[in-house]
């Protein structure tokens, strides 16, 4: 009878296995079959739907759909939110053999652009699976891959995080290449919140006499000092900051910001201005609070031939009333619209017009100084009087736009790993702890989040037009401001430029050194550009603001690397 009985048990179990998996089945059938039907009516609501529908399921089955949809073109990268909501979906498995079948269509799709983005948006995900799926692209993929795979190990708070890193260390790869090395030492520091040397025989040393600690031991809970800038640098990685503290070294003369005056300017209600300003924007007050040293440049005194900016790092350009407006004495502006953010002329002449824009030889200057290795960041107007000017044949603008709009960004698909893309779509991740007596607040990771930010376009803005698309490497984009289907609706661009023009851009980005990595800036010619279609301290919230802070601040510390690197210092 008790044979009897267990048998029928046995029997009964595999049953409800059968059919939970009948179950299941019949669930990712339906699902699937909702998100082809929403794929065909182009229904971004409904795709979002059934992928998250597939993603439950949380099998290898299930992962399956969605990287079919990619490998059979079902799904174009220039459709931004069907796109993102997908990777997002991709992103959010955990099953160990789901991510299994995740790492190898990683690897053997690794010439593709969706490769990378999945890479990137799998940042999120700590699952256990994920460390043997890292631990396959250190092994199988090129720089740019292993770079990102390193960042996220350094984040992952388990033993087998810590020895995959230490197997790469042992590769012939990590001795070839110092700069690999070094970033692979520095993301095990960064994990187990201490230096166990640097060299591969004390990092084995130091582990084989804690292998067998407790990981509450090993990896104590991680601290940081409590917001002290209000900026994206509270919430940099233990690679950046150790660039950062290199950047706050710098002579205070050698990053330049450009704040525009007006001779004879200055009246009340002239322009939707404070009293004497012509600047929509203040980079330098961002610097302030970011503890970055920097120098105040008046556009008078920069315009002049006696300023001389060779031997600066970066020049940054506030956006600024660039328009021919009135400065007669007796003239004040009416509540009339004139356009281009100007009023109408109101009250007696005379009325005299002026414009407050950079001259051709301060163009020029701009030129030339990115032509020698310089950094030049820009947003908005700056396109018009500076970049389109200096660097003619391009980028250029088609178009205003009409009014202010918030748009949502997305990075530009193929172009993750690039390093002035780092922390950007990130977001702090803090545990509910009571601030203790030092002001430390824990921080366990930084969740990615592609497609929740939005960024606010200001009325009259230039839109952008990539006029050299081979030479211009988009960094982030939005479908919200698309013209028609040939616009990638640009929000965020880069290129370089030496002595012989415009230079283009490696094949895939390297990792850069605001990942820690200064290799391929050694041998880096010309300078480099940055241009932002938005503006500091008009975002929605904070997380947005530090989408536009962290754009800025990678390319600060890469125009500090090199310096330093240029100089031997």
């Amino acid at each position: 009878m008790k044979r009897l009985c267990l048998q029928t048990m046995v029997v009964l179990g595999l049953l409800i296995i059968v059919l939970t998996t009948i179950r299941a089945t019949d669930t990712l059938n339906k699902a699937e079959a909702d998100l082809n039907s929403a794929l065909q009516a182009n229904n971004a609501t409904k795709i979002k739907e059934a992928v998250s529908q597939i993603a439950e399921i949380n099998n290898e089955k299930a992962i399956k759909v969605l990287m079919n949809q990619l490998s059979n073109n079902r799904i174009s990268s220039d459709k931004y939110d069907t796109y993102w909501n997908l990777l997002n979906g991709l992103a959010s498995f955990t099953d160990e053999k789901a991510l299994e079948e995740l790492g190898n269509f990683i690897v053997n799709n690794k010439t593709k652009t969706f490769s990378r983005d999945i890479l990137f948006v799998l940042k999120s995900n700590q699952s256990p699976g994920m460390v043997k799926l890292l631990s396959r692209i250190l092994e199988k993929c090129g720089r740019d891959y292993q770079v990102l795979a390193l960042d996220h190990l350094s984040e992952i708070r388990s033993k087998k995080a810590v020895e995959a890193l230490i197997d790469f260390l042992k590769q012939p790869v990590c001795k070839r290449d110092e700069d690999l090395r070094k970033h692979t030492i520095d993301s095990l520091h960064a994990l187990v919140g201490t230096a166990p040397g640097h060299t591969l025989e004390s990092i084995t040393q130091w582990w084989s006499a804690h292998q067998n600690d407790a990981e509450t031991t090993l990896f104590p809970e991680t601290t940081r000092p409590a917001a002290t800038t209000g900026t994206a640098v509270d919430n940099m990685d233990y690679v950046r900051m150790n660039i950062y503290d290199r950047l706050r070294r710098l002579p205070k003369d050698k990053i330049i910001v450009v704040s525009s005056d007006c001779q004879g300017c200055g009246k009340p209600g002239r322009l939707p201005l404070p009293e004497g300003s012509h600047d929509f924007d203040h980079i330098e007050q961002i610097l302030e609070r970011m503890r970055i040293p920097h120098t105040v440049v008046k556009k008078s005194e920069f315009d002049t031939e006696a300023y001389k900016i060779d031997d600066k790092v970066a020049v940054l350009f506030n956006c600024n009333m660039i328009r021919q407006h009135c400065t007669g004495a007796t003239c004040r502006a009416t509540q009339q619209t004139g356009g281009l953010r100007l009023l109408r002329c109101g009250g007696p002449g005379p009325h005299y017009p002026v414009t407050n824009i950079l001259s051709d030889a301060g163009v020029e200057k701009v030129k030339n100084f990115v032509a020698k290795g310089g950094y030049l960041f820009s947003e908005d107007w700056i396109l018009e009087e500076v970049l389109e000017k200096a660097f003619r044949g391009t980028v250029s603008h088609t178009r205003y736009f009409p009014n202010d709009t918030n748009v949502t960004i997305f990075p530009a698909s193929g172009v993750t790993t690039h390093p002035y893309l780092k922390g950007v779509f990130e977001r702090p991740v803090t545990q509910n702890a009571p601030s203790t007596s030092t002001g430390t607040t824990a921080v366990q990771r930084r969740e990615l989040r592609v497609g929740q930010g939005k960024w606010k376009i200001d009325r009259d803005s230039p839109d952008i037009k990539i006029d050299k698309p081979n030479d211009i490497t988009v960094l982030m984009v939005s479908s919200d401001i698309k013209a028609n289907d040939k616009d990638i609706g640009a929000v965020a661009l880069t290129f370089a430029y030496g002595p012989t023009g415009i230079i283009p851009p490696a094949a895939t980005p390297t990792g850069g050194t605001s990942s820690g990595d200064a290799g391929y800036i050694k041998t880096k010619t010309g300078g480099q550009v940055m241009h932002v279609l938005s503006h500091f301290g008009k975002q929605l919230d904070t997380s947005d603001e530090f989408v536009l802070q962290n754009l800025l601040l990678n390319f600060l510390l890469e125009s500090a690397e090199r310096y330093y690197l240029k100089t031997k210092k």
